[in-house]
């Protein structure tokens, strides 16, 4: 996901909601003044010994004080004085301090405690995500599984031979259908590249040969449809909207709409293909809009109702949550909304931040998922929704995927490609700055709990595994598995070139 301020607005449009904030801990902590990233063009590219201790300070502060994955960094070891100390340590009290070297050393000394995809630590025009990325490098082995075994179907490799057993761990085998029912093809999921690994076959240590498939590239805004006779086909890249006033707002007004009214435009098909491939995130609540549409036979005559009456539940109930109100994500929300002049879904942020300094506390909250009373009925839609993700999918886009199954039943939504990128954990997204060096620190106050109840979302780094594998010139055909559909097929030749 680009790393701008806009993903913030879709979660601060939010209005109060029925469901339950349960209390789950209080601590008092200091009042201290934050401030938000000025951008890359403010960085310092030096400072003085003082001005990095009182920026180590602001960063263990924001950490302590704010960030919703702290008690995860704690769990992994983190102590906040040894990091102080760690970064303090080797530089001389008169010393001139090169910021991109401190930089660096912020970052590799966090790393090791925070898997968070979101949370990035910007010097001038770098951001350095804290999360690994992790693809799946792939064999030309095939297995069929037979009363839970595994036995080679078809190999490139000449010592692993058809009908060889496959003996090593299930984790390396990926269900491959358009090879065949009970059909998986053997490979690893790593975050590091991996040209050969060893396999057991016959309980024997086997070396096999490894590679990684392109995934489509990140572009601007794109969207498009189409429909055969029982099929549809919708692709749109980004769910970011563009601030008010800029060239592109327009388009983008225009394209969310017309995504939207694609619900109740394909509602009798019995196949809608959802590309969600590069999707790079945003306001999910454009994508609820789609599937509210899609589920209710709305025509979406008044696309700004229908936002309000969904924001609500996209951004706060349809998730189960974990969020901080303490005095950095008051004085967080607080210099944003003024910054782009955003909505809140609590109290106004100045309110809340007077509150705040004069009893300041870190409080942890849950709240829990709430049905929305717009899906409590039987839906009008009655084919099968087909999401097409790729490595690039982060976000709002991942969002998409689960707020279909949530809707629609597992059942009824199957998810093709290769896992997705994993960046959905951690939310509510505001960038603050360092006082001196300027460097960004991109963090959350909130954590999102819901996809711990898909089997199909692996975590941050990982993603959403997909229901069908499939590489690029596998992916129309494993689509074609689904819809039976020749004129959709002939469509979509060269699907793993680009969205249609």
């Amino acid at each position: 996901m680009k790393k701008n301020y806009l993903f913030i607005v879709c979660l601060f449009c939010c209005f109060c909601v029925s469901a339950k904030e349960v209390l789950i801990s209080s601590e008092p902590v200091e009042y201290k003044e934050i401030s938000l990233f000025e951008g890359p063009k403010n960085v310092k590219s030096s400072i003085t010994f003082t001005e990095m201790e009182q920026d180590v300070d602001n960063l263990c502060y924001i950490l302590e004080t704010g960030y919703s994955g702290y008690n995860d960094m704690t769990a992994k070891g983190f102590d906040v004085e040894a990091f102080r100390q760690i970064i303090v340590s080797g530089y001389k009290t008169d010393e001139v301090i090169d910021s991109r070297k401190f930089f660096f050393k912020l970052y590799e000394n966090l790393r090791l405690y925070i898997n968070d995809a979101h949370f990035t630590i910007n010097y001038f025009y770098n951001s350095f995500s804290l999360c690994s990325k992790t693809i799946c490098y792939w064999s030309d082995i095939y297995l069929q599984k037979n009363e839970g075994e595994y036995s080679v179907l078809e190999s490139n490799i000449p010592n692993i031979k058809a009908g060889m057993k496959y003996t090593g761990s299930a984790e390396n085998l990926f269900y491959y259908p358009v090879k065949g029912n009970d059909v998986y093809r053997l490979g690893l999921i790593s975050s590091k590249k991996i040209g050969n690994h060893l396999f057991s076959f016959e309980n024997k240590e086997l070396s096999v040969n490894l590679y990684s498939e392109g995934a489509i590239e990140v572009s601007s805004m794109k969207y498009k449809d189409f429909e055969t006779a029982d099929s549809a086909y919708v692709s749109l890249n980004n769910f970011q909207l563009p601030e008010a006033g800029s060239p592109n707002r327009k388009a983008a007004d225009i394209i969310f709409e017309k995504f939207a009214k694609c619900g109740s435009k394909y509602q009798n098909k019995k196949s809608l293909i959802v590309d969600m491939r590069s999707n790079q995130g945003g306001n999910p609540t454009y994508a609820a809009i789609f599937l509210y549409c899609l589920y209710a036979n709305d025509k979406c005559a008044n696309f700004e109702k229908l936002y309000k009456k969904l924001n609500p539940w996209t951004g706060r109930t349809f998730k189960y949550t974990e969020f901080v109100d303490s005095p950095v994500s008051f004085q967080a929300h607080y210099l944003h909304s003024k910054s782009v002049r955003a909505f809140y879904w609590g109290k106004e942020p100045l309110t809340e931040l007077e509150e705040c300094k004069k009893n300041p506390v870190r409080n942890d909250y849950e709240l829990g998922y709430e049905p929305s009373k717009l899906f409590n009925k039987k839906t009008d839609f009655k084919g099968k929704i087909i999401f097409l993700i790729d490595r690039n999918t982060v976000s709002a886009g991942e969002d998409t995927v689960f707020m279909a199954k949530r809707i629609f039943g597992e059942e009824n939504v199957i998810v093709i490609g290769e896992n997705s990128y994993g960046m959905a954990t951690y939310w509510d997204l505001i960038t603050l700055g360092l006082p001196n060096s300027k460097i960004g620190i991109h963090t959350a106050f909130q954590k999102n709990r819901t996809y711990d109840k898909f089997p199909q979302w692996h975590g941050e780094g990982y993603g959403i595994y997909p229901d069908y594998w499939a590489l690029g010139k596998d992916l129309n055909d494993t689509i074609y598995l689904v819809t039976e559909d020749e004129e959709m097929k002939k469509k979509l030749v060269n699907i793993e070139y680009r969205l249609q």
